[in-house]
């Protein structure tokens, strides 16, 4: 249903998103509000599994060197190429919520070393098996120096914006991090992750969301040798089955009174 529809029928009481990301809903409003009386949902853990699979795909095939390997096959060459275990290495993951920690989840199965960046540091009880460190948005720069892959899974809310712009992309410099962005695209401009690569700061990027969608054609993002450009399809696989039964779930909480999960609250936008 298109948001400005939505926000004209008056005895709307509960919407279900399809989406895990809400944007195009929140944005519509101004951050201090007023907001709508109905409850909008979203589709909390339903894109887990394939935004990890995106994620560990591309740092396996970088790790692993699967596209060279491809290269060299066609070219009739034997030749073996040095890599790292995964062991070897710490990801860093930006924007922690249930994409997020099955990011975690996926990385410690290869020993990876986790450091997740959160708005506030999670109680004893309340911290993922999965995380190795914890960081402040404040440590932002700490984070980026420490990690070999960075991953964004940041929503789209105002204070998101330009979350990567200026020279924070700089503290990747020590490991030559590759950047992936699978959350939204407003968190970093084209140009800054072209400047960050001709800079040095950063060994490469894995881009699934753009500020502007399509990404258009004249982006120099797509013919940049360091740069993976794909359709925002991370979290494209939707089973009807499994959409049909959870609405019917959260339906049955809904006539009930209950609380219905992921239920997105206006003043965070998430």
């Amino acid at each position: 249903m298109d948001h400005n529809l939505a926000n004209n029928l008056p005895n709307l009481k509960w919407m279900h998103c399809l989406w895990a990301g809400v944007d195009r809903f929140t944005r519509s409003f101004s951050p201090s509000g007023p907001f709508p009386s109905y409850l909008l949902t979203r589709n909390g853990d339903f894109f887990c599994i394939q935004m990890a699979e995106y994620v560990f795909g591309y740092i396996i095939d970088k790790e692993r060197h699967i596209t060279e390997m491809k290269k060299l096959k066609e070219q009739s060459l034997w030749k073996r190429l040095p890599y790292r275990t995964l062991s070897e290495l710490t990801l860093g993951i930006v924007g922690f919520g249930d994409i997020g920690k099955e990011i975690a989840r996926v990385a410690k199965a290869f020993q990876m070393n986790v450091w997740a960046l959160v708005k506030s540091f999670p109680k004893d009880d309340e911290q993922c098996q999965h995380v190795d460190e914890y960081r402040l948005s404040s440590d932002l720069p700490e984070l980026l120096a420490a990690s070999d892959y960075v991953v964004s899974i940041l929503p789209s809310v105002p204070s998101t914006d330009g979350f990567f712009d200026g020279d924070i992309l700089s503290h990747c410099s020590p490991k030559l991090t590759t950047f992936m962005n699978i959350g939204r695209g407003n968190v970093v401009k084209d140009e800054t992750i072209i400047a960050a690569l001709d800079r040095g700061w950063i060994g490469g990027a894995v881009l699934d969301v753009f500020s502007v969608e399509p990404l258009p054609e004249d982006s120099p993002l797509w013919t940049h040798p360091k740069v993976i450009v794909t359709p925002h399809i991370a979290g494209l696989c939707i089973s009807g089955s499994k959409i049909a039964g959870d609405f019917v779930q959260n339906y049955d909480r809904f006539v009930k009174g209950e609380t219905l999960p992921y239920t997105v609250d206006w003043d965070k936008g998430y």
